[in-house]
């Protein structure tokens, strides 16, 4: 069920729950599909009321808080305006959880499901018995959802791929073309013998090249992305202009002393 529908569903029965005719009949088809584990797929309160205004979740939660103090011994006190308090703390404190969880909530309440407090029903027994305990329940119910999860992972890394005659008779196929294409590919090894014997023979050959050549070779070389011949042919040229850059330091060092012999 997708989370619009889940959405639309919430908000549906929490607008019947604002309407005297209906609202008794909703709340019990409501608890009736309930369980913890279905309240895990709902829609957060804080995003419900982004969608229908909080006074009508509070309203919801209060007819359902009335409803739920009826079969309690103690709670003749419990007014309207009483309930109406508690629904809205109720609310708040379920902020992060779903209507849904507050509904089945005050239904195991009803049904003694989460203790007691001597047939009381009132402030602080919602809040610190009621509320705990089942926001503890719920807390196990995730737990044990995730330790599931990672069991049926588990076992699903461990059980063997299976893959159907037709699908292995395709990859057999596959297989047989790439290696095929492989071969065809495949440099012959008399031509990687010669280009080993050219480079092997490249740093004696490229001296008698001119510098022109030379840089015409180094960018042939790195069009085709022969990286050794490169190498060679880049070392060359670094070599000479360096031997250049030697002999114009010589030349600067030296023409000051000729320059004084002359006119002396």
């Amino acid at each position: 069920m997708s989370n619009l529908i889940k959405h639309k569903q919430t908000i549906h029965s929490i607008e019947c729950l604002n309407k005297e005719t209906e609202a008794a009949m909703e709340l019990v088809l409501l608890e009736s599909d309930l369980t913890v584990r279905k309240c895990m797929d709902t829609t957060l309160v804080i995003n419900i009321e982004k969608a229908i205004h909080k006074k009508q979740i509070i309203s919801a939660v209060r007819f359902a808080i009335i409803n739920c103090s009826k079969v309690f011994k103690f709670s003749e006190k419990m007014d309207i305006e009483t309930a109406t308090f508690m629904a809205a703390d109720l609310v708040d404190v379920f902020k992060y959880e779903s209507f849904e969880d507050i509904i089945l909530m005050l239904k195991m309440a009803r049904q003694g499901k989460l203790g007691s407090n001597k047939g009381r029903f009132d402030n602080d027994t919602l809040f610190n018995i009621f509320v705990p305990t089942y926001l503890d329940m719920k807390a196990e119910e995730r737990e044990k959802e995730k330790q599931n999860e990672k069991a049926e992972l588990k076992r699903r890394e461990e059980q063997p791929y299976k893959i159907s005659p037709e699908n292995k008779k395709k990859l057999d196929e596959l297989i047989e073309r790439l290696d095929k294409k492989k071969e065809k590919t495949e440099v012959p090894s008399s031509v990687l013998s010669n280009h080993q014997i050219f480079i092997s023979r490249l740093p004696e050959l490229c001296k008698n090249l001119s510098d022109k050549e030379l840089k015409e070779q180094i960018q042939k070389a790195q069009s085709y992305k022969l990286s050794d011949a490169y190498e060679i042919y880049k070392t060359e040229l670094e070599k000479r202009n360096e031997h250049k850059k030697t002999l114009s330091e010589k030349r600067k060092v030296g023409n000051p002393i000729k320059s004084r012999k002359q006119s002396d």
